[in-house]
């Protein structure tokens, strides 16, 4: 890539722009290839930590010819829920790297019926997450000591620490979590945390280098920034992708709340609005993010700063209060 900038730069009277222009299907073609290649070698390697199984994707072209694609993964969740957080607990992550491993490659050793065991004994010590229809072939306090025994053994944990060696398994609850989703029943706390858990361990909004990298940087602020086109006002509206977005320190499900008054609801939207008019003053928003230099910031830095520059930003509208801010 660095010798196509040169040549372009140094050597070629047109922009990239200008012959991509006239070369769109060999451009296309090209870039399909590379979807495709993604798509199969990365996404569906053994090797990826998401355990997709199967995949949908749709290729689309917008008005001025430019290919996109649309698309869904299919995921097992078998393997998913009973992911392990590292071993190392003072492990630090470089950007793009998954500090989780599959139960089976832990559990390299033992045959398959010690690993359905340990399965059945997690489900049991997470009483609330356990599906309906399954049925016990373990006593309650033999679950414990299966537990107790794989931490001690795979994971190091010495000490008779239950809750720490259950808080490894951090995607537990996953599966009765999305049955629920099609239901719309309500989800308990072990299975908002561990839809919680999934979205943030493989999702990101970042632009911050020690999060997600300089070079991921690089291309979403180049390719994957919202920028306001004519397609914005289509229907009448300033936006009608509703740019930009309210911000939030951590990742929230939400919830639809049948029982809001009127009177309750006019005040969510002032609020709403009030915050919104912060966001499109460009000048205020400059203001508080001039006092942080996010590319240089640490993770942990950078989780810290996200939550004070929010807090500004809703200071700014009139909402400071801890309540406010929750």
């Amino acid at each position: 890539m660095v010798y196509l900038r040169r040549l372009f730069k140094n050597h070629l009277d047109e922009t990239f722009h200008d012959i991509l222009k006239r070369n769109v299907v060999t451009a296309t073609r090209n870039y399909n290839h590379r979807v495709k290649s993604f798509l199969n070698e990365v996404m569906m390697h053994k090797s990826n930590p998401m355990s997709v199984e199967y995949f949908s994707a749709k290729l689309q072209f917008r008005g001025r010819g430019t290919a996109h694609n649309h698309g869904v993964l299919w995921v097992n969740m078998n393997d998913m829920e009973f992911m392990i957080e590292s071993l190392d607990d003072k492990k630090q992550t470089t950007p793009i790297e998954y500090n989780i491993s599959k139960l089976n490659s832990i559990l390299a050793d033992s045959d398959a019926n010690y690993a359905q065991s340990l399965k059945d004994a997690i489900y049991l010590c997470k009483d609330e997450v356990r599906p309906k229809t399954y049925q016990n072939t373990i006593a309650e306090e033999q679950a414990k000591k299966v537990v107790l025994k794989f931490g001690k053994e795979k994971l190091n944990i010495v000490q008779d620490k239950l809750d720490r060696v259950l808080s490894k398994f951090s995607f537990v609850g996953l599966t009765s979590a999305f049955k629920k989703f099609q239901s719309h029943e309500e989800l308990t706390t072990t299975e908002e945390t561990a839809v919680l858990n999934f979205a943030d361990k493989f999702t990101s909004v970042s632009l911050c280098p020690s999060v997600v990298g300089k070079e991921v940087v690089g291309i979403v602020q180049k390719v994957n920034q919202h920028r306001h086109t004519k397609a914005c006002r289509k229907y009448d509206t300033s936006c009608r992708f509703y740019f930009p977005k309210y911000p939030a320190w951590k990742t929230l499900i939400t919830k639809p709340n049948s029982s809001i008054s009127d009177s309750e609801k006019a005040k969510f939207d002032k609020i709403l609005k009030d915050i919104k008019d912060v966001l499109l003053d460009s000048n205020a928003i400059h203001k508080i993010m001039s006092d942080y230099e996010k590319n240089s910031e640490s993770q942990i830095e950078y989780n810290v700063n996200r939550e004070i520059k929010i807090k500004r930003l809703l200071a700014k509208a009139g909402y400071d209060s801890e309540e406010d801010c929750e």
